[in-house]
C-alpha cells in the first residue's frame, strides 16, 4: 500500500484528473479525500457524489466546488443522459476560471466501457488522465492487522470503551482470511465481534464465530434465530433500548414487541423440554 500512497501523493501535486480503480469495499472515499488534503486545493470544498444513486446532477453544489475537488464514486454507474450533462457542466466550470479537480472511482475498465457503449468517449477522455489501481486487501496482507487495529480503536471509541488487543491467533486468522469484501468486510466483522460485553483481548474464535450460541452467518439457522441473536447482542452492547432501536433501524415499539415475542418463545421452549 505504501507505493499506492506514494502514487496518490504524487498525483495530488498535479492538476490532472484521476481515476481510482478499485474493487467494491475498498476505502476509496478516504483515498479520494486524502488526495484532496494533499493537494493545493485542501482549503477548498471537497464534494462527493455516488453516481449509482443519481437521478440528476446537483448543479449548484458542483458549481460551488470550483477550484476544489469533485469526487465521482462509481463513474460507470452514471446514466448516459447524466454523462452528457456532466461533460457540458465540466466545460462550463472550466470557462469560469480554474476548474475543479476531478477524481473518479470505478471497479471497471474504462476502455472496455467505452467500447461497449456504456461510457461516453468524451467523458472518458476528460477523466482518464492518471489511472491509479488500488490493490484489494488480499493483495496487501501486511495492511490487514494495522487496519484492523485502527478500526477497533474507532469502533470501540463509539462504544465508550478501550479497544481490545488482538491475540496472536486472531491476527493470524485475519491475515489468512480472503476478505472478498475488502476493508468494508473487515469493518463489519470487527463490529460484530465487539457486540456483547467488552473484552481485553479479541480471540480468533470470536472473529470466526461472532454470534452467540455457535451461530454464524451462513449456518443452518432460521432468520428468526439470527435476528434474535443480533438484537440480543446490540442490546447488551449499548444497554439502551432507544439507541439499540436506532442502530437496528426500527422504532422502539417494534423492538419492544420483538423482545416480548422472543421472551414468550423462550418460555414456551422451556416448558416443552
Amino acid at each position: 500500500m505504501r507505493s499506492t500512497i506514494d502514487a496518490l501523493r504524487a498525483a495530488a501535486r498535479t492538476e490532472a484528473p484521476i481515476v481510482l480503480r478499485a474493487e467494491l469495499g475498498c476505502e476509496i472515499s478516504e483515498l479520494a479525500r486524502f488526495v484532496h488534503e494533499e493537494s493545493g486545493r485542501r482549503a477548498r470544498p471537497f464534494f462527493a457524489l455516488g453516481c449509482a444513486a443519481l437521478t440528476h446532477l446537483p448543479i449548484r453544489n458542483l458549481g460551488a466546488s470550483a477550484r476544489g475537488t469533485i469526487f465521482l464514486r462509481g463513474l460507470c454507474d452514471l446514466a448516459e443522459p447524466l454523462q452528457a450533462r456532466l461533460v457540458h457542466l465540466l466545460d462550463a466550470l472550466e470557462t469560469r476560471g480554474p476548474p475543479a479537480r476531478l477524481i473518479c472511482s470505478t471497479e471497471r475498465d474504462l476502455d472496455t466501457e467505452v467500447r461497449s457503449g456504456r461510457l461516453r468517449q468524451d467523458l472518458s477522455f476528460r477523466v482518464n488522465v492518471l489511472d491509479i489501481r488500488i490493490p484489494p486487501l488480499r493483495e496487501r496482507r501486511e495492511d490487514i492487522v494495522p487496519t484492523a487495529r485502527a478500526l477497533l480503536a474507532l469502533l470501540s471509541a463509539d462504544l465508550g470503551r478501550p479497544p481490545p488487543e488482538l491475540s496472536e491467533e486472531a491476527a493470524a486468522w485475519l491475515e489468512g482470511h480472503p476478505f472478498p469484501g475488502n476493508v468494508r468486510e473487515l469493518g463489519n466483522l470487527l463490529d460484530r465481534a465487539l457486540l456483547g460485553p467488552g473484552r481485553r483481548v479479541l480471540e480468533a474464535d470470536v472473529l470466526a464465530d461472532p454470534l452467540p450460541g455457535g451461530l454464524h452467518l451462513g449456518a443452518d439457522i432460521t432468520l428468526r434465530e439470527l435476528e434474535t441473536a443480533h438484537i440480543s447482542r446490540v442490546l447488551s452492547r449499548v444497554g439502551c433500548v432507544k439507541r439499540a432501536a436506532r442502530i437496528l433501524g426500527i422504532d422502539e415499539s417494534t423492538l419492544w414487541r420483538r423482545r416480548q415475542r422472543d421472551d414468550r418463545q423462550g418460555v414456551t421452549r422451556s416448558k416443552t423440554r
